[in-house]
This record gives structure tokens, sequence and C-alpha cells, in this order.
């Protein structure tokens, strides 16, 4: 059966179950199975819900589904909303941001359809496996504020865990949501483990300088105390970009210091016919690139490259400078 619960503006919410009943005075409509609730962009799916008129509230029995239309979907056992769906509480939840970010909290209050708070929390977006119930990471907080307006997330009284360890204490941790592209903030921490360097926690920290310009700070800690840092720069300009990519370790080998690396790459189109590439690399010791980064580098290139083609007309002129061990080759090459 399908019946609207009430006009808003002329905006009519509308109701779908298998049974739908209706009190004797028409002010309570109950439904049973396969209940679903759509305003809007929004929805409410539950076994059973019961909603009176005089107060316009909705009472639901889960398991219930609350779609909320910003790439949000909100798992719960029961919840108490007005008819808009912008207003709720809902109990015994779990909350999935854009199928990435998993927030589990005793309790969700939902306000004005633009603040969730989470009470009792854990979030992570790690996939939990059969074996263990227990995330390789997660943030274990007394409240969580998500603000869908501004797209942002606020930590209060967080821990960061690992495999269900206390690693760090946050009074307070804001992040970006994961549908935001650009934002200051943490990034989702990344978890690593080999026999070399160990288990490592890589915290980024994303800034925006300008509309045109960024830098991710990648502070990296692992078991076997190494310390590292690395550095993203990003610019673009009218007819060009430039990405620079620095990383430092403290010396886990006697006969170094620190280690570390320099990359640098410049693309620019002049035109349809002209385009200009350059790349500067450069690295303490070839053995840092595989042992502490995901670039898979046998050797390092300079270079320059300029190429211009027209239709009666191809040209490409290289300076080449390949170093592999120590070992310098330069080609020079202009057909």
């Amino acid at each position: 059966y399908t019946i609207s619960i009430g006009l808003i503006a002329n905006a009519s919410p509308s109701l779908i179950a298998d049974v739908i009943t209706v009190s004797a005075d028409g002010n309570v409509i109950k439904a049973e199975g396969n209940v679903e609730i759509s305003f809007e962009n929004k929805s409410l799916k539950a076994s059973t819900i019961t909603y009176n008129k005089l107060t316009e509230k909705i009472n639901a029995t889960g398991p219930i589904i609350l779609n909320d239309g910003k790439q949000t979907l909100i798992f719960a056992d029961k919840a108490l909303l007005d008819k808009e769906l912008t207003n709720a509480v809902l109990n015994g939840a779990k909350f999935v941001l854009s199928n990435s970010l998993e927030i589990t909290s005793s309790k969700i209050i939902r306000k004005k359809g633009r603040y969730n708070n989470f009470y009792e929390t854990r979030a992570s977006s790690c996939k939990i496996c059969e074996k263990s119930q227990t995330p390789l990471w997660e943030i274990r907080a007394k409240k969580i504020i998500h603000d869908t307006n501004k797209n942002e997330i606020y930590f209060y009284n967080s821990q960061f865990r690992l495999s269900g360890i206390p690693i760090f204490y946050f009074p307070i941790l804001r992040m970006p949501d994961p549908k935001i592209k650009r934002a200051n903030g943490f990034l989702i921490p990344e978890i690593n483990h080999s026999s070399i360097s160990g288990t490592e926690i890589k915290l980024p920290y994303f800034l925006v300088l300008d509309e045109a310009t960024d830098i991710t700070l990648k502070p990296k800690f692992s078991t076997n105390r190494n310390y590292s840092l690395g550095a993203k720069y990003r610019k673009l300009f009218e007819k060009s970009d430039l990405i620079v990519d620095a990383f430092a370790i403290n010396g886990d080998n006697p006969s170094y210091t620190t280690r570390g690396y320099l990359f640098a790459n410049f693309n620019a189109k002049f035109n349809e016919e002209k385009y200009l590439s350059m790349q500067y690399q450069r690295t303490s010791d070839i053995n840092l690139i595989a042992d502490h980064t995901k670039k898979d580098l046998n050797l390092t290139e300079n270079f320059i490259k300029l190429k211009q083609q027209t239709g009666f007309f191809y040209g490409d002129t290289n300076f080449y400078q390949t170093n592999l061990q120590g070992t310098s080759i330069v080609d020079l090459n202009s057909p």
C-alpha cells in the first residue's frame, strides 16, 4: 500500500508497506513489513513504523536504514524521527559515509538535517574480517559531530588505536569527511608492515595553500624507531603544473645520518603543438626508494624534453642523465 502521511509546503512524504492500518480517529498510522518512507531526496526503511499526526513523530523499529540523500547511510535498531526525516534519535546505530568511513555509535542525534551527533563511538575505514572484530586501526571517541554542510568531522576525547591498542590521545581532532577533495585536515591514517621497516603508522596532513596550490605532509612512525617525514607539493599554473616530492628519514644505517630523496616534475603545454617536460630525481641511495616508499624505481633520471609538431615538421629534443647505483649515463638526442 502507498499513502501520504502529511502535507508539508505542498510536499507529502510517501509511505509504502505490506500492511498499513489507521486508528479510528485517524491520528495514528501503523505500517508493517517492508516499510519505506520517502521525502524529497531522503528515505527511511524499517520493519515497522508508527506515525502520530498530532506530534508529527515517527517511531521506527529495525532493522532501519536511513538515507539522508548526501551519500550517507545510517543503520539502526530503533529510531524516533520527524516526518521530514531531518531530526532524529537513532539507537544502536552504524553510520556509513561515502561507502568509506564507518562510525558505530550507541546513539545518534540528527539535528536540522545538518548535524549528526554520535555518542560512545568507534570510527574506521578498515573492513572487519571474520577472524577478528577489531579493525586494524580505529578512532574511539566520547563524542563525534559531523557537519554535513561543511563536510567536516570533529572528534572529542578520542584515542587512535592500532589493532585495539591505544597509540595517541587527542582532546579534539578535526578531519574532512571522505566527500571533500581539498580541505585542511588529517587524512585517513595508513598502516603498513614489512620485515625491513616493521609496523609503520603514517598520519598524513593535507594543507590547502590557495585554489591552485596544496601540500601534503606525511609524518611516519615505525616500531623499529625510524621516523620520517614526507612532503608533496603541487602547483597548477594556467598552462603547466609542478609537483615536488620530498622524503627524509633518520639514520637506520651507521654509514648514514639522514637519508632521503627529492623528486620534481614540471610539465607545460604551450599550445596544441609544443610541449615541455622536465624531471629531477636525487636520492641518498637507491635502496631507500624500495625500502621506504611505494615507488618501483631501480634508477633515477633527470631530463628535459621539448616536443614540437606541425603538419610538416616533428621535433623531439631530449637531455637525459641517468644514475644507477653511482653509474652515470648521459644521452643527448636531437632528431
